[in-house]
Order: C-alpha cells, then sequence, then structure tokens
C-alpha cells in the first residue's frame, strides 16, 4: 500500500547482487604488516589460509585464528612426535591424532619402517599441509603415511588396528567441541586401539589453559591410565606444552637398547639431533612426574565425561581470565617445583647408579635453567644479554654436562665473543672445558679458534 517502501527493499536486492560479482568486497582475514596471503581454501567446515610473514615463515591460519601453528613451529612439533617415538622399544605403527600442519606426522613418517596414520578434521587443511612439510608434496605423500579426514573420535572407535604409538595433539580445550577429546569416554577408547605394548601421548597447551583445568584433565587421564606419568615437550617459557603418556604396561626405558637403537639407526640419530634429544639423558629429561605425584597433583574431583563435560564449561573461563593470572611461565614453574621425580620411576632395573645420577642430575639442570630464564630481564642489547646468562649457565653445565641446551649456547656465545674480545672468548672455553671435562666441544673449538695458543 505503501510504495515507497519498496525503494529500499529493491535497493538492498541490487546492493546484494551486485556484491555477487564484487572480489571479496568484506575482507574477513586480519594480516598483520609484512604478511602476505599463499594459500586460501573456502570450505563448507572452515576457511584456511596459509600466511607468509616477513621472514618468509608459513603459518596456519583456519577461520582467521593463528591456531594450527607453522614452520616456526618445526621444533617443537617433530619433538612432539620422536618423544612418544623413542619411548617404544620397537614401534611398528603409530597414529596422530589432529595433524595441523601436517609437521609432527610426517616427522615419524620418515622411518620407511614404520606406518604412520593421521587423522585431520577440517579436509580443507589437506592440500595444504605441503607448505609447511614438503616432503607431503608429493602425490600421495610418502608411502608410510595414510591421511584419513575424520573425527578423531570416531575414527578411533571405528578403526580395527592396533597401534604401538598413539599421539593426539594440541587441542586448545576452549575450542568447540575440544573439551570431547579429553573426557574418559574417548581415553577408554583409545586405550583400547593400543597393542600389548603400546604407548599414548596426551599433549596439552599449558599456555592455554590454567593449572585447575589441567588437574581436571590429569585426573580423567589416570582414571583410564592409572599408571600414567607426565613430560615436557620443550623448555619453553611462553609456550609450555605438558604431554601425559602411559601405556597397558608401566613405562620404563633400557639405556642400553636405547643407545643401541640409535647406533644402529643413524639417520634417526641425526633427526633426533637436530631437534635436542642426543641421548637418552635429553630424552628422560623430559620427565616430569610419575603416576602418584601426578594423583596428588590432580586431586579429588569430579572427572570430564560425556555425560558431565567439565572441560566444556571450565576451558573459557581461561580465556576470560584477568591481567593477574598467573602466567605461562608461572605455571610451568610451578608445576616444575611441585614435582620431584626419581630415576627408577622411569629407567629399567638394569640401570646403573651412574646413569640414575646423570639423570636426576639432568633434571636438576633443567630446573635451574627454566628458573633462570624466568629471571632474565630481556633487552635488545646483545652483549647485555651475554652477560646476564653466561655465569647462570656454566654452573647449569657444572651441575649436568648433558644438558645441552646450556652447553650449546655457551659454545655461540664464545664463537661471537672471538671477534670482539678473545681472550674473554677464551676464558669461556677454558670455563666450559672445566665445567665439562669429558665433552671434547670447548676444548676443539679453543684450538680451532687459537691454534692451541691460550
Amino acid at each position: 500500500r505503501r510504495p515507497v517502501l519498496a525503494w529500499p527493499a529493491a535497493g538492498c536486492a541490487l546492493t546484494a547482487g551486485l556484491f555477487l560479482f564484487l572480489p571479496h568486497p568484506l575482507d574477513q582475514l586480519r594480516l598483520s604488516p609484512g604478511e602476505s596471503i599463499a594459500a586460501h581454501q573456502n570450505g563448507i567446515m572452515a576457511d584456511v589460509t596459509v600466511v607468509r610473514d616477513a621472514r618468509q615463515n608459513f603459518h596456519l591460519m583456519v577461520n582467521n585464528h593463528y591456531q594450527m601453528g607453522g614452520t616456526a613451529s618445526r621444533y617443537s612439533d617433530q619433538r612432539q612426535a620422536l618423544i612418544p617415538l623413542m619411548l617404544h622399544p620397537d614401534p611398528q605403527r603409530m597414529l596422530f591424532l589432529g595433524l595441523g600442519t601436517g609437521t609432527t606426522a610426517a616427522a615419524a613418517a620418515q622411518y620407511d619402517e614404520l606406518q604412520v596414520d593421521g587423522v585431520e578434521l577440517i579436509p580443507e587443511i589437506v592440500p595444504l599441509m605441503f607448505y609447511f612439510q614438503p616432503s607431503l608434496k608429493r602425490i600421495g605423500g610418502p608411502e608410510n603415511l595414510t591421511i584419513f579426514t575424520a573425527d578423531a573420535r570416531r575414527f578411533v572407535l571405528a578403526s580395527p588396528s592396533a597401534y604401538d604409538v598413539i599421539v593426539a595433539d594440541l587441542f586448545h580445550p576452549s575450542r568447540d567441541g575440544a573439551g570431547f577429546l579429553y573426557t574418559r569416554e574417548h581415553f577408554q577408547a583409545i586405550r583400547e586401539r593400543l597393542s600389548d605394548d603400546g604407548i599414548f601421548c596426551q599433549w596439552l597447551p599449558l599456555y592455554q589453559m590454567d593449572i585447575d583445568l589441567l588437574r581436571l584433565i590429569t585426573r580423567t587421564f589416570l582414571d583410564v591410565f592409572p599408571d600414567g606419568g607426565a613430560l615436557l615437550a620443550h623448555h619453553s617459557l611462553t609456550q609450555p606444552i605438558i604431554g601425559l603418556i602411559a601405556g597397558r604396561k608401566p613405562l620404563q626405558v633400557n639405556v642400553q637398547a636405547f643407545d643401541t637403537r640409535l647406533a644402529s639407526h643413524p639417520a634417526l640419530a641425526r633427526d633426533l639431533r637436530a631437534v635436542g634429544l642426543t641421548s637418552v639423558y635429553t630424552l628422560l629429561g623430559n620427565y616430569l612426574a610419575d603416576a602418584a605425584q601426578l594423583r596428588a597433583f590432580a586431586g579429588a574431583g569430579p572427572l570430564n565425561t560425556d555425560d558431565h563435560p567439565a572441560v566444556l564449561f571450565q576451558a573459557p573461563r581461561f580465556v576470560y581470565r584477568t591481567a593477574a593470572d598467573l602466567s605461562a611461565s608461572d605455571r610451568l614453574l610451578a608445576l616444575v617445583q611441585a614435582f620431584s621425580p626419581h630415576p627408577a620411576d622411569i629407567l629399567t632395573a638394569s640401570a646403573t647408579q651412574t646413569q640414575q645420577m646423570r639423570l636426576a642430575a639432568y633434571w636438576q639442570a633443567r630446573n635451574a635453567y627454566l628458573a633462570t630464564g624466568a629471571h632474565i630481564r630481556p633487552t635488545p642489547d646483545v652483549d647485555s644479554l651475554i652477560a646476564q646468562v653466561v655465569n647462570p649457565l656454566m654452573a647449569i653445565v657444572r651441575t649436568s654436562p648433558d644438558f645441552e641446551a646450556a652447553y650449546r649456547p655457551l659454545l655461540k656465545v664464545a664463537a661471537r665473543l672471538y671477534h670482539q674480545d678473545p681472550q674473554k672468548a677464551s676464558r669461556l672455553l677454558l670455563g666450559l672445558e672445566n665445567a665439562a671435562p669429558a665433552r671434547p666441544e670447548a676444548g676443539e673449538m679453543r684450538l680451532a679458534l687459537f691454534q692451541g695458543i691460550e
């Protein structure tokens, strides 16, 4: 009855029609300066983007969120595959629940004798994985790697296969549906997929959850895996990652068998060195707590179950935390201080007293290293930073010469000082030789730089 009202409606229809022909009039991607789009996939489940930053690193963005890692996190991603892999004495088949960039699964698939299966929920991610792992660009990828586009829970329930190692990715607890990947029912289904000697590792992003949520997930995990333990993925203070690990049997590592395995697989030993896993001590040096200590930490309380999904309702609280809450480094240090593992918890009975003492010393050095890092004053002045870290790192090397994260940086500091103050560089190398006389690297560098002249 009022024709004038038809004009706005007609105008809206005309505008909507024009939008169909405009090249993305509404940009849904928020990029930082220096970033560009390398690839993009519009999909039914998600919009997936590969972003290239100013340093030519690639990052995987899902629905405009950086939540899937990238080439800059390759060190951490590879360790998340290799640590569980090396804790099993002879793995033949491995399953990854959640692939993201594919780097973690590809790290395991480098070994032809290992059959690797990977499950990824978002199909749009799969064709973009080669940006982060070039080996996946080949048609079909590595022959021993099979990628399934599926829901992790349904896959575990439906699969008839038994796996020696199962690794669950870092699922952000507050993401829609992620809480159901931490339920008792899901953990029980995973346990049923393990072989007789199989182990399961659930990685947890400590930087994306508070201590109470960690306790809840740990209680649920221990309800299914009563002999479970905990370990670290790396020594990062800003993005700490905790692994809950267990199997059908109590987990213990034989030092001699580990050394024999490295000696007979040079390619595996090379890849382990690339991510700082050079010995049984750098591997087991990540160990945090056994089942008894985890149980005391988790305390009494509810479990996360399908019919009472506590994680679903508790996790969002972290997203709305206040500035007064503990930082990620504070949470990590609190955990490290709460646990006091014993070498007998993780080493077989055949371990010698010397081997047990070396592992205990490594743990002591690790804790000191994390505490030192938390108290370093950030500064753009490299010389000032070096002055802060040299003495603490040297003390850590004296505690444990096996602790690579302290020894290697001191070698780099000496190489840098050589061009500025050769005498100071020589003194540093001599000090490093005295702190770790069984290690040849400092002496070899000093001879190479100074030709044996002090």
